[in-house]
């Protein structure tokens, strides 16, 4: 089994409200998913996200590309929640069925694309599902079509009571037997032991470098591991096993043959046998490179300007991670600022802004996809002194070390 495996427990409208005027129906509530950990280990960072939601022939659409849904950290056996509203309206005869079958009790067939992450896991679910009717908040108004409810059985004749039975004749009282002599008391049985209380997980850091390059041999270690830590089981992505690695030592030491995205995970355990910490640590291993292309700038920046203008920073990234990219090159006397377009149409991508004492910026990609990052350098009487560029592509972790392309290719497993 994984180190752990996330499976939907439910679907259910955790709210739904339909409306009718005249010929058109308006639909508007909240469709809510629950998520299981049946893994051996906790799974940090959990999220949902929901590509599409529709009726089965795909005519209508109920929800489409949301954002992601943070359900957060989920322990071995935990279950969490991620909520999605949506709003609908049309005229056809299919969506006001949907309705009355929603509000009256039957289960409603849709066909869904849906995504989850968590631990060296990123699976998604597609096809025909059967959602939980009815919402516990169903209300409704106007005329929906109604089911047809089914006629209740025919209560099968009573049979008829059997005679009472005399009652038998009193015996009389048998003789009383003699006392029997008390057995020996046997001895008292021993008191069981206490059974342990499991101990508080603490969630703790893995120190080491984070940009190994290819066949070099990264140590990691816990930085401040809990006073009962005895032993270490270490997990690596790269591990086609999913198999964990014990150690007494709290070392751990690999290399990878191939630049990708890696994550790192520790679990620590006492003498017991009892888990009393665990943490991960993500990691993008490089192609190693003795010779730089200056004219490129650093790991594909736009480059090419006489003052060596580039951005620098990683240019494959996961969903729902931070991750920083830094302006480099600027000459010494540059005093500006510098104007970050993150390459998205969204209100996060308004207004970020960095300066020559503090040249990086921080951002959070939530949807899939290559996008632009583009950086306008500007003096302080705001005069535009250079422009560059940085490709970043932006997808859902690897898991047991693929690559990006064959991660992607999992896309459309089932659970």
């Amino acid at each position: 089994m994984p180190a752990n495996a996330l499976r939907v427990k439910e679907r259910k409208f955790s709210t739904f409200e339909a409306v009718v005027d005249g010929q058109s129906v308006q639909i508007q509530g909240e469709y809510e998913v629950t998520v299981v950990n049946n893994g051996l280990l906790r799974a940090p960072s959990v999220s949902a996200s929901v590509s599409e939601l529709s009726l089965p022939n795909g005519s209508t659409t109920v929800i489409e590309d949301t954002e992601i849904k943070s359900i957060g950290t989920l322990g071995r056996g935990q279950t969490g929640k991620a909520k999605f509203e949506f709003t609908i309206s049309g005229s056809s005869q299919e969506l006001k069925q949907f309705a009355g079958s929603a509000c009256q009790g039957s289960k409603s067939t849709l066909t869904t694309d849906e995504t989850y992450s968590g631990l060296l896991l990123a699976i998604a679910s597609t096809g025909e599902i059967e959602i939980k009717s009815p919402s516990p908040s169903c209300r409704r108004s106007g005329d929906l079509p109604e089911q047809p409810e089914p006629d209740p059985p025919e209560e099968p004749p009573q049979e008829p009571e059997p005679p009472e039975e005399p009652e038998p004749p009193e015996q009389p009282p048998e003789e009383p037997e003699p006392p029997e002599q008390p057995p020996d008391q046997p001895e008292p049985p021993e008191e069981p032991e206490p059974t342990p209380t499991p101990p508080e997980t603490q969630e703790v850091d893995i120190e080491g470098p984070t940009s190994p390059t290819v066949g070099e041999q990264a140590t990691y270690s816990v930085s401040d591991p809990p006073n009962s830590a005895s032993e270490y089981n270490w997990v690596s992505s790269s591990d086609v096993s999913d198999e964990s690695i014990p150690s007494d030592d709290n070392e751990y030491v690999v290399s990878y043959d191939s630049a990708s995205l890696q994550r790192i995970q520790v679990d620590v355990r006492d003498n017991r046998g009892l888990q009393v910490g665990a943490g991960e640590i993500n990691i993008d291993v490089q192609e190693q490179s003795d010779d730089r292309d200056t004219e490129n700038g650093e790991n594909g920046g736009n480059g090419g300007q006489e003052q060596g203008w580039r951005i620098t920073g990683t240019d494959t990234v996961p969903l729902g991670n931070e991750r920083q990219w830094t302006v480099e090159g600027a000459p010494d006397d540059f005093e500006g600022i510098y104007n970050w377009d993150m390459g998205i149409d969204s209100p996060r991508n308004r207004n970020l802004n960095s300066t020559a004492e503090n040249p990086s910026i921080e951002f959070t990609y939530t949807s899939a996809g290559e996008y632009t990052i583009e950086v306008i350098a500007r003096s302080n009487l705001g005069l535009i002194e250079d422009e560059f560029t940085f490709e970043v592509e932006a997808s859902n972790w690897p898991t047991s070390g693929l690559s990006m392309d064959e991660a992607a290719s999992r896309k459309n497993r089932e659970f």
